[in-house]
């Protein structure tokens, strides 16, 4: 399972990776060649803060993570008639494609048609991305829409916890962007009522 370091400047890195065929364990060694990039989503674990606006959404804080430490959140939508969720602005002053990542891992109540997290312009509306999760004993299958792709397999880590990567296949243009976490999705009966533990949500431009 995967373990999150800090690592010294200058040093060279490897980056475990499952196989094509596996969404873990990850045992393939892969060294890190990166550019410098800006996590335009920082601080990524504090959804607690006010710069994550709820909208009928609850966040309880003191959650296991994927450290190994208590850093993550149970993000919860207990309304059957409101769709709560948790949103995020940002701006990008560049034109250029965006990588979104996410950790999360099964709740205690998910909801059959899953949780979604989407990145989306503020100005003209467009949906850049859609990315739909549905969970089955612990397991996730990831699914895609709009003008964004996922960036390989989801990747098991400690605690249960699975890393998400998804980039956009459109140039994002200047401006303002937001993103949205749904902890439950869809209507019908099931009510969409539901919830996901979350951590260390990132937006960055490639």
């Amino acid at each position: 399972l995967g373990t999150l370091t800090t690592a010294a400047s200058g040093a060279a890195r490897l980056h475990w990776m499952s196989t094509a065929s596996s969404a873990g364990p990850r045992n393939v060694p892969t060294l890190l060649l990166e550019e410098q990039r800006t996590n335009l989503l920082f601080p990524s674990e504090n959804f607690a803060s006010t710069l994550w606006v709820k909208n009928m959404g609850t966040v309880t804080t003191g959650q296991t993570d994927p450290r190994g430490g208590t850093n993550g959140a149970l993000v919860s939508d207990a309304s059957t008639g409101v769709q709560g969720s948790l949103t995020r602005l940002l701006t990008v002053t560049s034109s250029t494609r965006g990588l979104l990542s996410w950790f999360a891992k099964q709740g205690t109540t998910s909801h059959i048609n899953g949780t979604e997290f989407i990145l989306t312009s503020t100005g003209g509306g467009t949906t850049y991305i859609r990315a739909n999760v549905v969970w089955s004993s612990g397991k996730p299958t990831a699914t895609i829409t709009n003008r964004g792709t996922l960036v390989g397999n989801p990747s098991r880590w400690r605690n249960n916890y699975y890393r998400f990567q998804a980039r956009t296949t459109a140039l994002l243009s200047t401006g303002a962007y937001r993103v949205e976490v749904y902890p439950a999705v869809g209507g019908g009966s099931p009510a969409a009522k539901g919830n996901v533990y979350l951590f260390g949500t990132q937006m960055e431009v490639l």
